[in-house]
């Protein structure tokens, strides 16, 4: 652990909380911590405590939190099927070029695999704040229903901070 961060390592002292030293089971230690190059303590450095492969990265990702390929491929079906119960989905896929026969299919084929593999199970949908009654998707925060439309309409990143491969949207399904 870096010096200048003695109000942190004191904290960490007392409650006798060591950093991870291996990237994968077992850790080695009760936890990992990072602050991206944006954020910085008063001398201008970063904590990267934990796991540290490099001088320049810090905890990173454990390779025991990456989803398996099918957990990710059940999670894609899932989202796209809460896509398809938004009040506007197919007007806005014809909007953004689909065919509305291939919108219609699209959405069928979508909804009917997510069931089939209960995952659109509505009751609970309802239950989470995912759709309402009418099994439109909505905002589980406000209950308005949402549009498609916010998956499609890209937010500015904010000047000096743009990624060429980042893309947010004004609608973002992960988080709920």
């Amino acid at each position: 652990m870096k010096q200048e961060n003695n109000g942190i390592n004191t904290i960490l002292s007392k409650k006798k909380l060591k950093p991870a030293v291996r990237r994968i089971k077992p850790l080695g230690g009760e936890f990992v911590a990072r602050v991206p190059a944006t954020t910085a303590i008063e001398n201008g450095e970063k904590i990267t405590y934990g796991f540290n492969e490099t001088k320049n990265k810090g905890a990173g990702i454990r390779a025991y939190e990456y989803a398996s390929t099918d957990m990710i491929q059940k999670t894609r079906l899932q989202l796209e099927s809460i896509f398809w119960h938004c009040k506007d989905s197919l007007d806005v896929v014809v909007e953004y070029g689909m065919k509305l026969n291939e919108a219609n299919e699209r959405r069928n084929y979508i909804i009917g695999k997510a069931d089939s593999e209960h995952l659109c199970d509505y009751e609970k949908l309802f239950t989470a704040r995912i759709i309402n009654k009418n099994k439109i998707t909505i905002c589980p925060l406000c209950l308005d229903e949402i549009s498609g439309k916010g998956f499609f309409t890209r937010l500015e990143q904010a000047e000096g901070r743009e990624v060429t491969d980042l893309t947010v949207t004004s609608l973002n399904l992960f988080h709920i």
